[in-house]
């Protein structure tokens, strides 16, 4: 089922946005079209942006980029709740969303704001935002008063008619979620299968079915050639000198139609590899790759393979 994060950005004590969360996830939660959770940015504890590099190529250094990374990527669209510092969102959000990139690309937003002037040029702001990590921000949004919807500008007692105005923000959020789930998952599909099934598992029919015939790899192991046959060749000898070859996936990124994947390959040395004779050595290497993935084919790819550590792990280099 579509899955929705009602996001809450503000971070500060006696914040009016808790109440305002917590309202429009009682509304989103009576719905039978979508799975609706609150996610709090206070409780990731996030200081200020303190990866070193850039977020697009999703290599994160630290478990609380990791951690929010993975609660991002979870879900298909989202519904932030903002309030409206100085004519723009709060830093908190913001210092929130600049962590990630690949997570927020191809999904959907929509807005609910508070402040003086209703939020609406936080929610300005914010769209700007969207537009550079590929996220369809819907039109309808719900501008909450500090004046009218929060009695003493603290307790908030929201007019009636909001409601009807969160519904019809969920509905555009749920429907471009959906609506772009065919960008957002057919590529990472693609790739996750060949990760699990081909390389893990050793289906070579589903080989053939996933690469294209005029694929072209621009960063071929040693001794193999720049092309379909050439891949088929590796994946052959990489099961027939690790019988027991496996590949884990820590976590994938798509930009546009291409995804990149950074995982594990592990397996144990029972045949010749790169020409050494079987070890019966346990090995295990990390790997980052690129697949560009077109009509559901995976048409180009880009790798480096630690295979320095598994000459070390085999005894070749000491």
């Amino acid at each position: 089922m579509t899955r929705i994060a009602i996001i809450l950005g503000s971070t500060r004590p006696g914040r009016n946005g808790e109440a305002v969360a917590r309202w429009v996830h009682e509304i989103a939660a009576a719905r039978g079209d979508a799975e609706f959770e609150l996610v709090d940015v206070a409780e990731y504890r996030l200081p200020h942006l303190d990866e070193a590099a850039p977020p697009s190529l999703g290599q994160y250094a630290h478990e609380h980029t990791k951690a929010w990374a993975a609660k991002i990527a979870s879900f298909d669209g989202y519904v932030f709740v903002t309030p409206e510092y100085n004519h723009s969102t709060s830093g908190a959000l913001k210092n929130a969303i600049d962590f990630l990139y690949g997570e927020w690309n191809n999904k959907a937003a929509g807005f609910v704001s508070y402040g003086s002037a209703g939020g609406t040029r936080a929610v300005e702001h914010l769209r700007l935002v969207m537009g550079e990590l590929q996220v369809a921000d819907v039109r309808n949004q719900v501008a909450l008063s500090l004046f009218t919807d929060f009695t003493d500008f603290t307790t908030f007692t929201p007019a009636e008619r909001h409601t009807a105005a969160v519904s019809a923000l969920l509905d555009q959020v749920v429907a471009w979620s959906r609506a772009l789930a065919s960008l957002r998952t057919d590529a990472k599909e693609v790739v996750r299968r060949n990760t699990e099934c081909v390389q893990s598992g050793g289906d070579f029919a589903l080989f053939e079915e996933l690469f294209a015939d005029d694929f072209v790899d621009h960063t071929p192991q040693p001794g193999t050639t720049p092309d379909k046959d050439g891949v088929r060749v590796l994946y052959h000898a990489l099961r027939s000198a690790f019988p027991d070859f496996t590949a884990k996936i820590h976590w994938q990124t798509v930009d546009g139609d291409v995804v990149t994947t950074y995982k594990t390959y592990s397996g144990t040395h029972r045949g010749e590899f790169l020409g050494l004779a079987a070890t019966g050595e346990h090995v295990e290497f990390e790997t980052v790759d690129a697949m560009r993935v077109v009509d559901g084919k995976i048409t180009e790819h880009w790798g480096v393979a630690n295979l320095y550590s598994v000459l070390q792990q085999l005894g070749a280099l000491t």
